[in-house]
């Protein structure tokens, strides 16, 4: 399938943004010292090294299918010192790591991404350990809302949604998330909840890098939805200044909607 983001740098420092703005390990469950973790579509590792903090001395392993963000998270791995964070290339929904090998395993805005995303909830399954824990989190598109309104950021949004489904990724997978997760056999106490994600003009520092990661977005998908003819030259531009005129706000008022799924995996002889 497709993919509508590229491995270059600008996305790279979008992704290591996206992780401090959003809140970092906020959304998993607790973790705690030796407690072996999968990180699947693992990007740039800056989740995954923030987690193999928190379980030292344990190991994390990041996956990745693109060689790119492989080689940056490695980089960066070393360059913070986190000697228990490993990195590898491999696919969400074929994972060559043996059965019950880690002892939670999550992805974070992945499975808009994967082809099966029923597949990759149960190759995480089953490289975890009965007992032990999986959690899907996704960007919720119909929870998003910013004020000043902007019908112009809204309209190209919508685009990139459909060039996304066309691509083969799913940009509405988040409202699915129960039922994947209830549909993967050997899970039980399947739970999802809505979290909301909000940055105000009070706090500009998270604003201002929330702004440039959507520009980036937008900069990725520019061309695949100009030759669609899905948006127009000055439709985009309309949007940027309408971007400049959030940050430049005083009232500024930006809310994100997202969906964690969580589950266990099912202890050995339980019905």
């Amino acid at each position: 399938m497709g993919y509508l983001h590229g491995s270059d740098e600008a996305e790279q420092r979008r992704l290591e943004a996206q992780a401090w703005y959003l809140g970092g390990v906020d959304f998993l469950p607790p973790l705690c010292a030796g407690l072996q973790v999968l990180d699947v579509g693992c990007g740039t590792g800056a989740i995954a090294r923030e987690v193999a903090s928190r379980v030292d001395p344990a190991r994390v392993l990041g996956i990745d299918r693109r060689l790119a963000q492989v080689k940056t998270a490695r980089r960066l791995a070393a360059a913070a010192h986190v000697g228990n964070l490993h990195v590898a290339c491999a696919d969400a929904g074929a994972l060559a790591l043996p059965d019950a090998s880690f002892g939670a395993a999550f992805g974070r805005f992945v499975l808009e991404h994967v082809s099966d995303p029923a597949g990759a909830i149960a190759e995480m399954c089953r490289v975890v350990r009965p007992g032990g824990w999986i959690c899907a989190y996704e960007w919720e598109p119909g929870c998003f809302v910013n004020h000043p309104r902007s019908a112009a950021i809204d309209r190209v949004w919508q685009a990139i949604y459909e060039l996304q489904q066309e691509l083969g990724g799913d940009p509405w997978i988040a409202r699915e998330l129960f039922a994947l997760f209830s549909s993967v056999e050997g899970l039980e106490d399947v739970a999802v909840e809505v979290r909301t994600w909000t940055v105000t003009a009070r706090d500009i520092d998270r604003l201002r890098p929330y702004v440039e990661a959507a520009r980036q977005v937008f900069r990725e998908a520019r061309d695949g939805l100009l030759a669609r003819g899905w948006v127009s030259e000055d439709l985009l531009a309309r949007a940027e200044q309408d971007y400049d005129r959030l940050v430049r706000s005083p009232q500024a008022f930006v809310s994100h909607g997202f969906v964690r799924a969580m589950a266990r995996r099912r202890m050995m002889g339980r019905a």
